[in-house]
């Protein structure tokens, strides 16, 4: 199943949803060749991007339908690039059980919250190619 909202860049990085917990997202990217880069693996953007939308993505669904009336943005993201990524990678994101109880108490109180969400990249034999730190920021919207 794809995942993402209708837009032309998701549509181009094509994530497919791989599993979906309460508090856990893994999308899977299988490389086409517009993924790829000089080298023959996964560009570092297309990288990238599967890092952003599992470690959002965990965050917009566990808020759910108050997804619709919240701002979920990043913040900043810290990747580190640890082995070329070849072929079909699996992008994992989860939330603590202390994570999803301040966002949800804090959503639903109508205010703001920062939280950190940590991404693990893995190959298809489950060799970890790449890691990240997201700064979430998770507010109301405003009315």
């Amino acid at each position: 199943m794809t995942v993402g909202i209708d837009l032309p860049w998701t549509k181009m990085i094509n994530p497919q949803l791989a599993d979906l917990q309460d508090g856990k997202i893994s999308l899977k990217q299988t490389p086409e060749a517009i993924h790829l880069n000089h080298n023959g693996d996964m560009h570092a953007g297309v990288i990238f991007s599967m890092l952003e939308m599992a470690g959002m993505g965990v965050v917009v669904m566990l808020l759910g339908k108050k997804a619709d009336d919240s701002l979920v943005l990043i913040k900043n993201i810290s990747i580190d690039f640890i082995k070329p990524a070849e072929g079909e990678t699996t992008f994992t994101a989860s939330l603590s059980d202390d994570q999803k109880g301040r966002i949800l108490d804090k959503i639903a109180a109508k205010e703001k919250i920062v939280e950190i969400v940590e991404v693990v990249a893995l190959s298809k034999d489950k060799v970890e190619v790449a890691s990240a730190r997201l700064t979430c920021y998770i507010a109301p919207k405003a009315a």
